[in-house]
């Protein structure tokens, strides 16, 4: 359990409902658990994937980027599913930011530390100019 998932039991144990126990997070914790809200929908495609990412990203990283992140990979692994091909290698960096800049918007957000830590943008667009970079 990483410090947003212990952030968010702590709250929640203090009394504060649990639609409003999560911290401002963009750690990697949702993530990593993300792909496991892709196969239910496998079956049965819905436009609720996008709403199950976000929301199960929430509760913990309650985050424009923590969500945007999210939503993008599922979209991705979604995309990555149905093609017949292997894409394009500028398809992967294009495709995460277009999601991820639908879902978070324009919140800026910093990097907690190294070469890029003064810059101030939403996650899409340092994704963008760091790897293009």
């Amino acid at each position: 359990m990483g410090g947003s998932v212990r952030a968010f039991v702590r709250n929640h144990r203090a009394g504060t409902p649990w639609q409003r126990a999560a911290t401002d997070s963009a750690g990697n914790g949702a993530l990593m658990r993300i792909a496991s809200v892709l196969p239910p929908y496998v079956r049965s495609p819905s436009p609720d994937l996008w709403a199950e990412a976000a929301v199960n990203t929430m509760l913990p990283h309650n985050c424009p980027a923590a969500i945007g992140a999210s939503v993008a990979w599922v979209a991705l692994l979604w995309d990555l599913l149905h093609m017949r091909a292997v894409p394009d290698a500028n398809w992967w960096l294009s495709r995460f930011v277009e999601v991820c800049r639908r879902v978070e918007g324009d919140a800026p957000m910093s990097p907690r530390g190294g070469a890029y830590r003064a810059r101030r943008e939403p996650l899409a667009s340092f994704t963008e100019h760091v790897v293009t970079e």
